[in-house]
Order: C-alpha cells, then structure tokens, then sequence
C-alpha cells in the first residue's frame, strides 16, 4: 500500500499513551459537551495514529461530521438489539452494513490508501465485524 505524506505518525505507544491519558481525565459522568469533545479528540488521535500528525483540519473536520452521523446509526443499532428478542433478526448482516457504511462514508474524505491505512484494510477488501451468528 503507497504511503499518504502525511507527515509523522504516532507511535502505537504514544497513540496508547495518549488515549490512556485522554479516557483518565474524564469524570466519571460527562456531559454530553464533554464526551463529544472526547470523541472528538480521540478520533484526532487515531488520525494523527493511522494517517500523520499534518492531516490537513479541513478533512479532519469533514471526518468528524462523518462520525457523528455513524455515531447515530450505531445508536440506533443499539437499540434495535436491545429489543431484537421480540423481533429476530439479522444483527450479523445490520452490523456488517454499519461497518460498510462507515467506510463508504470515510470514502468520501479519504483516499483510497488512506481508507486502507486507517481501517487496517488489505487492499479491496470491504470491512467486517466480528459478530457471533449463533446468538443473534
């Protein structure tokens, strides 16, 4: 895979160091304004991790608006597991699709290399959760 000039990454110690750091100074019950400021934070740390420290703001940003709209699928993701008993169905296959879109979106901001450097992708390959079938 051809490597994204995106200056100096993180070291997985300081990337480990750093999360460490990020997740040990938050209260115990955030407010929402703080657990988005952490969210936000850490996926700056897995960008300055899996892509370099000079990963231009704006496509930061844009990565951003990106999570959130993921964030709120996986919510809703959630929640129809919770009551997935009174309905069976197909967490496997749900999930899966959370995942593909995730990518899809990150797909509209990054490279083709970049997608495979941040999700650790084999190239052409699509993304996956590990999902125990027997149980959903």
């Amino acid at each position: 895979m051809q490597s994204p000039d995106h200056g100096p990454r993180l070291s997985l110690e300081e990337y480990e160091r750093r999360l460490v750091a990020l997740y040990s100074g938050q209260p115990p019950m955030p407010t929402n304004a703080q657990d988005q400021e952490q969210r936000r934070r850490q996926l700056d740390l897995s960008i300055d991790y899996r892509l370099g420290r000079n990963f231009p703001m704006e496509r930061r940003a844009a990565l951003w608006e990106i999570a959130q709209r993921v964030e709120k699928r996986r919510l809703r993701l959630v929640l129809w597991h919770a009551v997935r008993r009174l309905m069976p169905g197909r967490l496997a296959a749900k999930a899966n699709g959370l995942a593909g879109f995730m990518v899809d979106e990150y797909a509209k901001v990054l490279s083709g290399d970049e997608i495979e450097r941040y999700f650790d992708l084999p190239a052409g390959t699509r993304p996956g959760l590990p999902i125990d079938t027997d149980n959903n």
